[in-house]
């Protein structure tokens, strides 16, 4: 699978110009984004109805969003709109019976694997059973997952119409995924089915103009980058690394 490269650089995404590729037998790729560097990437997965993956060992870790079907493994079925995170070294196989569109954001890769005995699991996530948390000036936020020592996280965000968040700059990188509605910066407008990465140290102010869900991944925190600011963006800038994000919406179009 080819990946993009251009870790350093912010970038807007419209998934659905993006082209399959062939991953394998019943498995399509979209490849998103990648930094070689740390073994991250980010790619929009399609697995055919009746495709099965064998057993198999994660070397590193994983975030999966369900798009669209359902996605089965040794700790359940996964439906649209719920999530799962697999830990390093979790050993699991994977079943689809109708077919199914995933997001995934991987840390390094997999080797095949003969037994799940004392291998840890992956961990399903029904997002809808997550409460929202009020982040404050139109913006709530649901968290998914969160691993506090690296300051990753993953969580759905909800602006409310005309909801901004002030201008911030990031301290880690941050992967965004349209679920419904649109927010825009000055790179443009993220709509439903686009992904858009923002790097390290990128400075930039979100609109929701008419209201939006997004899903966010996140490495780190960030910061107001206007000191007379400082007040407004300090109850907005957790939306982006803290607890709590939003209910997933209509499909995006991948």
């Amino acid at each position: 699978m080819t990946v993009q490269s251009e870790a350093s650089l912010s970038r807007l995404i419209p998934v659905h110009e993006v082209a399959w590729e062939d991953a394998g037998p019943g498995l399509k790729a979209k490849p998103l984004w990648a930094d070689p560097a740390t073994q991250r990437r980010a790619y929009v997965g399609l697995i055919a109805a009746g495709a099965s993956l064998p057993l198999h060992r994660h070397l590193g870790d994983e975030l999966v969003y369900v798009i669209e079907g359902e996605v089965a493994d040794e700790s359940g079925t996964l439906m649209a709109g719920q999530a799962s995170y697999r830990p390093p070294g979790c050993v699991h196989s994977l079943f689809v019976e109708r077919g199914t569109i995933v997001l995934n954001v991987v840390t390094g890769g997999t080797e095949p694997a003969k037994s799940t005995d004392n291998e840890p699991a992956s961990l399903p996530i029904n997002v809808g059973q997550i409460g929202w948390a009020d982040a404050g000036q139109g913006v709530r936020h649901k968290l998914i997952w969160e691993d506090v020592a690296s300051g990753r996280s993953m969580q759905l965000v909800r602006f409310e119409p005309g909801a901004i968040l002030p201008r911030h700059r990031h301290r880690g990188d941050c992967l965004v995924f349209g679920i419904e509605g649109e927010i825009a910066d000055q790179e443009g407008p993220t709509l439903p089915g686009y992904f858009s990465y923002r790097p390290d140290g990128h400075v930039h102010s979100v609109r929701a103009r008419n209201g939006a869900t997004m899903l966010y991944y996140t490495w780190g925190t960030t910061e107001p980058a206007d000191e007379s600011l400082s007040a407004l963006a300090s109850g907005l800038a957790g939306t982006i690394h803290d607890r709590h994000p939003a209910r997933p919406g209509r499909s995006a179009r991948v």
